[in-house]
C-alpha cells in the first residue's frame, strides 16, 4: 500500500508548488476576506484533465497549519443515517484532535433526499460566525442560495459532495467519481465471461455522484464485451435497491453482475440475490463503508470501490484550516480510489471495517 501511495503522491508532487502562504484571514466580523476565490468545480473527470489539484497525502507536506487564532468550521453533510457520512464524520473528528480546530455539531438532514431540510439547516448555520464551511450538498443546486450568501461573506467553502456544473466552492475534496463507476465496470469485465449480462442500480436522479458514477460505469462496460441490459434508479435507498434487484433478477434470469452506486444499495442487492438463490450474481458497490467491508470479507459482495471517506473528512477539515491560515489550496484535493476485494481488504481496513489510520502516513 505504501508503495502505491507513494507513487500517487510522487505523481502529484508538482502540484505542491501551488500550496503557498498568503496574508489572509477569513470569516471575521469585518466580513471575511475579499481574496477568497470560488469556482464552478465542474466534474473533475476527463473533461478537466488539467484541473489544479493536490493529492490528500500531500496536503500535509508543508507541516501543520498555523492560524494564529482559534478556528471554527461549520459542517453540513448529507445524512448521518448513511455509514459513508459516518466515516467522514470520524475523519473530521480526528482532524479536529490533530489540528486543534473547533467545528460545529456536524449537521445533516434526516435523509439524503430531503433537499429542502438541508437548505434550511444551512441557512440557520449562516447566523453563526464560522471561519469556513464544509458542505456536502444533496444535489448540485439545493444549497446554492446558502452558498451565495457564504460568497458574499467571503468565507471559504469546502465541497465534499460530488462536484458538478453550477456547484460553486473554494475547494473540492474527494475522488474523480467517474473513476468510481469506471473501476466497477472494469472489475466486472475482468471477472465475468464475455457476453455476460450486467445491470446497474443508480443513485438519486439529479445527484452529481449518481450521474458521474453511472457515466463511468457505462463507459467501462461499453468498452468491454459485457452486455448492459438495464439501468435502474435506487435513490441511494436500501429498500428501493432491494426491490429493483428483485425485479432485475426476475426479468433477466441470465443476469451475471450488478453494480450499485453506493454500498447501502449494494448490500441490499446482495441480499436479494441470496434470497433468490442466485449466488452466481457478482455484486459490486461503491463507498467502502463498514457493512460493505464485512460483506466483502464474507463473500456476499464481490468488491467495493472506496474513496476512503475517513480521509475525505480528515483532509476536508485540514484544507479548511489551511485556507483560514492564509494558505492557497488547489481547487481539487483528490482522495484516492481503491478496488477492495476479499483478497486485499485486510490491507486497507481494520476488523471493524474502518480504514486503517496509518494508510497515508510514513
Amino acid at each position: 500500500m505504501r508503495a502505491t501511495t507513494m507513487r500517487r503522491v510522487a505523481a502529484c508532487a508538482a502540484s505542491l508548488a501551488v500550496i503557498t502562504t498568503a496574508a489572509c484571514s477569513y470569516g471575521d466580523e469585518a466580513g471575511g476576506n475579499s481574496n477568497v476565490s470560488y469556482s464552478d468545480t465542474g466534474t473533475f473527470n476527463d473533461a478537466k484533465p488539467n484541473a489544479p489539484k493536490v493529492e490528500g497525502p500531500n496536503l500535509s507536506a508543508s507541516g501543520k497549519p498555523t492560524t494564529g487564532k482559534p478556528v471554527k468550521v461549520g459542517v453540513l453533510i448529507k445524512s448521518l443515517t448513511n455509514q459513508y457520512w459516518q466515516e467522514v464524520e470520524k475523519g473530521i473528528n480526528q482532524a479536529k484532535t490533530d489540528l486543534g480546530v473547533q467545528t460545529s455539531t456536524i449537521m445533516s438532514a434526516q435523509s439524503e433526499t430531503n433537499t429542502q431540510e438541508q437548505l434550511q439547516i444551512c441557512q440557520t448555520m449562516l447566523l453563526e460566525n464560522y471561519d469556513a464551511f464544509i458542505l456536502a450538498p444533496q444535489t448540485t443546486s439545493n444549497l446554492n442560495p446558502c452558498i451565495t450568501q457564504m460568497r458574499e461573506k467571503h468565507v471559504p467553502v469546502i465541497n465534499i459532495a460530488a462536484p458538478g456544473q453550477g456547484l460553486v466552492s473554494t475547494v473540492y475534496v474527494g475522488s474523480a467519481l467517474v473513476d468510481d463507476g469506471r473501476m466497477a465496470g472494469d472489475y466486472l469485465a475482468k471477472t465475468l465471461p464475455p457476453g455476460s449480462q450486467v445491470a446497474e442500480i443508480q443513485g438519486l436522479p439529479g445527484s452529481s455522484a449518481a450521474d458521474l458514477r453511472s457515466t463511468g460505469f457505462k463507459s467501462a462496460v461499453g468498452g468491454s464485451k459485457l452486455n448492459l441490459v438495464a439501468s435502474e434508479s435506487g435513490d441511494w435507498d436500501e429498500q428501493k435497491a432491494y426491490q429493483r434487484a428483485q425485479d432485475l433478477l426476475s426479468r433477466f434470469p441470465d443476469l451475471k453482475g450488478i453494480y450499485a452506486a453506493n454500498d447501502t444499495m449494494a448490500t441490499a442487492v446482495a441480499r436479494a440475490a441470496h434470497q433468490a438463490g442466485r449466488p452466481d450474481v457478482v455484486v459490486v458497490g461503491t463507498d467502502g463503508v463498514p457493512t460493505a467491508i464485512s460483506a466483502v470479507r464474507n463473500g456476499e459482495v464481490a468488491a467495493t470501490i472506496t474513496p476512503f471517506p475517513f480521509y475525505q473528512g480528515y483532509w476536508a477539515l485540514e484544507a479548511a484550516t489551511r485556507l483560514v491560515a492564509g494558505e492557497s489550496i488547489p481547487l481539487w484535493v483528490e482522495t484516492p480510489d481503491q478496488v477492495i476485494t476479499r483478497q486485499n481488504v485486510d490491507q486497507f481496513f481494520d476488523p471493524q471495517g474502518s480504514a486503517k489510520p496509518t494508510l497515508f502516513k510514513g
